[in-house]
């Protein structure tokens, strides 16, 4: 079984362009990402927080919250609740 930092290297290799790395750039456990496309076109952002302890991101890109309607601009911090998840939208 492959250590975190071996897996990492290997997924870097294999794929070195994460579409999902846009939003905040690279995210350490336990901060998980994903991305998708909706049906109007728009790119669509997944975070999640996997561990006990509140975590903050760095937005890289103006997006919109999904859940509340808010617009954040480049450069905004964010922050996730334990366990909790955030969806973002690009603008």
């Amino acid at each position: 079984m492959p250590t975190t930092g071996l897996a990492r290297g290997i997924f870097r290799w294999a794929a070195p362009s994460v579409i999902a790395e846009e939003l905040a750039g690279d995210l350490w456990l336990p901060l998980y990402s994903s991305s998708g496309r909706v049906p109007d076109g728009r790119r669509a952002w997944f975070v999640f927080n996997w561990g006990w302890d509140k975590q903050e991101i760095i937005l890289s890109r103006p997006v919109l919250d999904a859940v509340s309607g808010t617009s954040y601009e480049a450069g905004t911090n964010r922050s996730l609740g334990a366990w909790s998840t955030r969806t973002f939208l690009s603008r």
